[in-house]
């Protein structure tokens, strides 16, 4: 009796798959204004890879985002059903521009200071 090796395809079939990782592009702009002035700017995309955590802010009033678009967009990705506890979502009095409200911009400082204490553990 003959043993022969696996052929390649054989031995692809029983590898496990490569884990995702980050695919991210940046790229610099500058945009020159009516004044004369220029603003740099630097751009980031790509597909970003679930590891711990993640803590979305959402606005109550907000014209420029649907609310609930984030939960919406959450939902339909291909998230393994263990790893949804760690999307955290929390919901602010203002819009998409916490800032400009100063007691939400407190209140998400206070909650986005606590997320990276809690991430840090």
């Amino acid at each position: 009796m003959t043993v022969s090796e696996p052929s390649d395809d054989e031995q692809q079939e029983t590898r496990a798959p490569a884990p995702p990782s980050d695919d991210l592009v940046e790229t610099r702009h500058t945009l020159k204004i009516s004044t004369g002035d220029e603003i740099q700017y630097t751009v980031s995309t790509g597909r970003v890879v679930l590891r711990e955590q993640v803590h979305d802010a959402d606005g109550y009033y907000d014209c420029a985002t649907p609310f609930f678009g984030a939960e919406h967009a959450f939902a339909h990705l291909e998230i393994p059903e263990d790893l949804r506890p760690n999307i955290g979502f929390e919901y602010y009095e203002a819009g998409h521009m916490m800032y400009v409200h100063e007691p939400t911009r407190l209140r998400q400082s206070d909650s986005l200071a606590a997320f990276v204490r809690a991430a840090r553990r």
